[in-house]
């Protein structure tokens, strides 16, 4: 196996991984389950479709499903391959507790997603309202104007299609939506404190910028006074070294007139000795 094989066997299985981690809130299942009715045509051709299964990144209907679960604002985002996973993860549990609920002997089992899953599987049975799968309060920010898109398409459906019983909200239900308010109320605080902990990350950033600027400015103050110092002992040097030169002219200039004055007095000296051998007779022989 080469190297490159190895690498994208560890992205696949990295990418798998990430979307088996991913965690679905009930209100973006009851989204995922409210799409996937409005195309169930679309997602029973999957079934013909070749690299449906192996390959779900380039299967369009589910980037059309992450595209629609980014209308809400849901506290996370979950991509095609993610949608597509969890979606292949609701119908094996469904399947798996279906032939768990057949056995005889066994206590009674209820089934999770049960009418959602069957509703959107038989594409010829009636089925619930898509819309009242989703918790209202996480559809609260949507914007108005798709949402009135939706209705719609659903009253469109509800005239071509035969009329539902909506099933009465039991406890189960109540007891879910009230434990999804305590979670949205705990993410709240999390936000907050997430917030105050990012105000206080910026104060901290922002005295040790003032600091560093402070110490900047300290840093080129004993810069300059350093330059200036060297200037001035610069100049000193020059002042002392101006100062020796003209000693030592003055010097050279005496020696050489001490020279000058001592060769004259040995030219004189000369010519007087001169003179007096001149004048001096010498016995003449005959």
């Amino acid at each position: 196996m080469g190297v490159s094989t190895k690498c994208v066997i560890e992205i696949k299985i990295g990418i798998k991984d990430r979307a088996s981690r991913a965690k679905w809130s009930e209100s973006a299942i009851k989204a995922l389950f409210s799409f996937l009715f409005e195309h169930k045509n679309k997602l029973e051709e999957l079934k013909y479709t070749r690299g449906a299964t192996s390959n779900p990144g380039n299967i369009q209907l589910w980037k059309d499903a992450e595209a629609f679960l980014l209308t809400f604002n849901f506290e996370n985002t979950y991509s095609n391959i993610q949608i597509a996973n969890k979606w292949k993860n609701l119908v094996d549990n469904y399947k798996t507790q279906l032939a768990e609920s057949k056995k005889s002997g066994g206590p009674p089992i209820t089934i999770q997603y049960k009418e959602e899953i069957e509703a959107i599987l038989d594409k010829d049975r009636p089925t619930l309202n898509p819309k009242s799968c989703i918790d209202s309060f996480e559809f609260s920010s949507r914007n108005e104007k798709e949402l009135n898109f939706h209705q719609e398409n659903l009253v469109e459906k509800k005239q071509t299609e035969t009329p539902c019983v909506i099933p009465k909200i039991g406890r189960r239900h109540k007891n879910k939506r009230e434990n999804d308010d305590t979670d949205t109320n705990f993410d709240n605080q999390s936000k907050k404190k997430s917030k105050k902990h990012g105000n206080n990350l910026g104060n901290i950033l922002q005295h040790w910028i003032e600091q560093q600027g402070v110490r900047q400015i300290e840093l080129d103050k004993r810069r300059k006074e350093k330059e200036k110092k060297e200037q001035d002992q610069r100049l000193e040097l020059l002042h002392m070294k101006q100062q020796s030169d003209m000693m030592l002219f003055g010097i050279l200039n005496n020696l050489s007139n001490s020279l000058n004055s001592l060769h004259m007095k040995k030219n004189q000296v000369n010519q007087v000795n001169q003179d007096d051998l001149n004048d001096l007779e010498f016995p003449q022989f005959d």
